[in-house]
């Protein structure tokens, strides 16, 4: 039976690598080298005796390697991306004059529409907290802010000045974890007679929302739990 050649290479910008080959010949061989450019390293070839159990050694070896790159990379773009959607948000109310808080792009004041805006993917848990709105509130898309000029109802002005001057970003996903990215919008709302803080959250790794919904923006307002948050308002 011939075996046909393959390798599979683990590696992170300016960390080590390593490369597990299976060659033609039946041989195996593990290749490590630092990343820092020394081509220090090692290198293992079984001679073609014993290359299913060298690699099986080996893949267990680097398995957890592997598995804390990617979950390094998760936490990486749920950061990135919190910090994106924070300062989208931040230049449509720029443009605009007023956060979205109705489904009346033109609409400045008055009691909000919605509490929350909601990216795609599944709806996190909540904190067990009934107080809390994370999943409860009344929910707007954010790609009908964002995205598109499309908040519900009359449209954000589309020429002039304090228009929509959007896409504010290309596209929005859920989170790494499959959930759903929110903003606690309602502590934008202009009735508040306290300064509220405005989240955009990922409910990180655990998938559960530990970070409060209601906060006064004077109370040394933290994320909870492994939550990934940046604070707009």
């Amino acid at each position: 039976m011939n075996v046909q050649p393959f390798s599979v290479r683990f590696a992170e910008d300016n960390a080590s690598a390593a490369t597990i080959e299976r060659k033609g010949d039946g041989h195996a061989a593990i290749h490590t080298e630092d990343g820092g450019g020394s081509g220090r390293g090692w290198h293992v070839d079984d001679g073609g005796h014993r290359g299913p159990h060298v690699i099986g050694i080996m893949a267990a070896m680097l398995t957890p390697m592997v598995l804390n790159y990617i979950d390094d990379a998760k936490l990486s773009k749920a950061e990135e991306d919190v910090k994106t959607m924070g300062a989208a948000l931040a230049t449509l109310v720029k443009d605009v004059k007023h956060f979205p808080l109705y489904t009346d792009g033109t609409k400045t004041t008055g009691t909000p529409d919605f509490d929350l805006l909601r990216g795609p993917g599944n709806p996190p848990l909540d904190n067990d907290d009934a107080s809390q709105k994370w999943l409860t509130g009344t929910a707007a898309e954010l790609e009908n802010h964002l995205v598109k000029n499309a908040p519900g109802g009359t449209k954000y002005l589309a020429t002039g000045r304090n228009s929509w001057k959007g896409p504010y970003v290309e596209r929005l996903t859920e989170d790494p974890w499959g959930n759903q990215y929110l903003i606690n919008i309602k502590g934008a709302d202009p009735g508040n007679t306290q300064a509220k803080v405005v989240w955009v959250l990922s409910s990180g790794p655990n998938g559960k929302i530990e970070t409060g919904w209601d906060v006064l923006a004077d109370s040394g307002p933290a994320p909870g739990g492994d939550d990934i948050v940046v604070r707009v308002k």
